[in-house]
């Protein structure tokens, strides 16, 4: 199993310093780095204060056999960081690490340090690639996911890789995608699967996902990977799996995988949208928010999640089948939703004795009571 725990916060900001420390140096750019924490929201944990920075008329193109070491630590670096950490890293490498671009060279000066120095350092080293992905400069990151060949090495990564699929530039999202179909042929199935578990988290927030998501999933389950990332959310212990699973239910790849679901998983959360999915036949997913007006005379509205609804394509197990199942589970919440589905069915689901026990001797108030309201209902009372 891959996933990693988050380290200890001041483990994870002296990584995350190091990992700015080891782009500077890899660049040969940032000759000094002054560096300060700054506990703004608990968002943005490092501030850099640059210094006067040197342009690249100064450099030796030619010099940069001392950047063996510091590639390799950064890679190091980037391996023990969890997938948590990437929004950190694109916000600090996008206002803070200033990447030559051909706004600080002419076109002569930038083809040649281009083609002599940076592509072949980002054909050895994927990680310093997808991390140069990240410049403010669109002829930069194109020109450093088309240089990405060799597997990568961390789920960080892959999520660093997802994220350009959504760029502004569609010449950037056209040659992530083809870096992607590049990257899935040579890179470990589960790195890859992690990887599009932590993109998850932070990639369904913006607006074309709705385009890019269900693609993305169909691509991953042409792979065989979508296969291995669902197997890696079942057996999660921590984490919003639930969250991620409703993520994933606008595909319809993930209906043969919710039976599946409903019993193995680890979480509850989990468990109780599988379960309720197959209960109601239908797959409920949020593509983004929408106005609701409190008071449209006075221009007064919130934002509530848009739900929409498509039908599954597998045909589930027997209601019957599932509700017995569920009512036996250790979460609540996987109890409560099968005894809402049997107060909807006209006939007889669960055995009395059963019903009685719910009422009598479980331990959360929601499910006793509506164990209690079955059995006073006449379907039930009558055989009692």
């Amino acid at each position: 199993m891959l996933v990693k725990a988050m380290p200890p916060k001041a483990d994870l900001l002296t990584q995350v310093r190091r990992l700015y420390e080891c782009v500077a140096t890899a660049t040969n750019l940032l000759p000094r780095v002054a560096h300060s924490l700054a506990p703004s929201m608990g968002q943005r944990l490092v501030r850099f204060l640059l210094p006067p920075v040197r342009t690249l008329r100064e450099l030796d193109f030619d010099a940069h056999a001392s950047l063996a070491e510091g590639l390799v630590e950064l890679e190091e670096i980037v391996n023990d960081l969890p997938c948590s950490v990437a929004p950190i890293i694109q916000r600090g490498i996008v206002w803070h690490f200033h990447f030559p671009g051909g706004h600080s060279l002419s076109a002569t000066e930038w083809q040649r340090y281009l083609g002599s120095v940076l592509i072949p350092l980002w054909k050895q080293h994927s990680t310093f690639a997808l991390l140069c992905s990240l410049s403010r400069d669109g002829y930069v990151r194109q020109a450093a996911l088309r240089s990405a060949t060799a597997p990568l090495s961390s789920p960080l990564l892959v999520h660093i890789l997802l994220y350009r699929l959504l760029d502004w530039v569609p010449a950037v999202r056209e040659e992530a995608r083809a870096c992607l179909q590049r990257i899935t042929k040579i890179t470990d199935h589960a790195i890859m699967a992690e990887g599009f578990l932590g993109a998850l988290a932070t990639l369904p927030r913006r607006s074309a996902w709705r385009e890019t998501g269900p693609s993305l999933i169909e691509h991953f389950n042409g792979a065989g990977i979508f296969g291995v990332a669902v197997d890696q959310l079942a057996a999660r212990q921590q984490g919003p799996s639930g969250v991620l699973l409703r993520r994933l239910i606008i595909s319809p790849e993930i209906d043969a995988h919710l039976p599946a679901l409903a019993r193995t998983a680890k979480q509850p959360a989990v468990r109780a949208v599988a379960l309720r999915c197959l209960l109601s036949g239908v797959a409920y997913y949020t593509v983004g928010l929408r106005r609701q007006w409190v008071d449209k005379t006075m221009g007064r509205y919130m934002l509530v999640p848009d739900m929409v609804e498509r039908p599954l394509t597998i045909i589930p197990a027997p209601r019957r089948e599932l509700i017995q199942q569920a009512i036996f589970d250790r979460a609540a919440c996987v109890r409560r939703i099968a005894l809402d589905a049997a107060i909807r069915e006209p006939v007889l689901i669960i055995p009395v004795d059963q019903l009685r026990s719910l009422a009598m001797m479980d331990k959360a108030a929601s499910v006793r009571s509506r164990a209690s309201w079955l059995l006073r209902q006449p379907l039930y009372s009558s055989i009692g």
